[in-house]
């Protein structure tokens, strides 16, 4: 449904006017929406991600796409790169330390806002850190996120995904209930 709406209100849209980078782009995640609603076309489009071989998948499917290996700690890109930023499942996945190395990096290279998408975030004072292995599943703390971006000069945005599901479209609490999105 979705889908179809997005096509219909970017059919008569011009030529790209912003520039997009996507942190841990995975193999093409976000982009194959971006792409199938018709949204691409209008963007200029850069996706990173540490691994090489989502790099090398998001390639074969879009070659058209820019996509790059790079580091969410050091991307190499220079002051206010791009309009804006978006990255969907990334900030769990990370140390408290690199928690704040990556939101300060990701902050330097954009200009206008960012979009951040949460799987696991609660209103709670505290980050629940989960350590397994070399890698973090943690929840998140809003309070905390809010204060980590305003030390960057950003104010967060956020809602719960299945708040604004239920609210504006009347649907069930079907969706993953620790979901927030944010634009800073």
């Amino acid at each position: 449904v979705f889908e179809k709406l997005w096509c219909e209100v970017l059919r008569e849209e011009g030529s790209p006017a912003s520039s997009v980078i996507e942190a841990a782009c995975g193999s093409a995640n976000d982009y194959r929406f971006f792409d199938s609603f018709g949204l691409a076309r209008l963007i200029h489009y850069t996706g990173f991600d540490l691994c090489e071989k989502n790099i090398a998948n998001a390639r074969a499917q879009f070659p058209k796409a820019h996509f790059e290996v790079r580091n969410a700690f050091e991307t190499g890109y220079t002051e206010k790169s791009f309009d804006y930023c978006i990255a969907h499942d990334l900030l769990e996945h990370l140390s408290p330390t690199g928690l704040e190395i990556a939101v300060a990096e990701l902050c330097r290279i954009t200009r206008r806002a960012l979009s951040i998408g949460f799987f696991q975030m609660h209103e709670g004072g505290e980050h629940i850190v989960r350590r397994v292995d070399n890698y973090h599943i943690n929840t998140l703390s809003l309070p905390r996120v809010r204060e980590l971006f305003a030390r960057q000069g950003a104010t967060v945005q956020a809602v719960h995904i299945n708040t604004i599901l239920q609210r504006q479209f009347g649907c069930g609490t079907f969706y993953n209930d620790s979901a927030y999105n944010s634009r800073c």
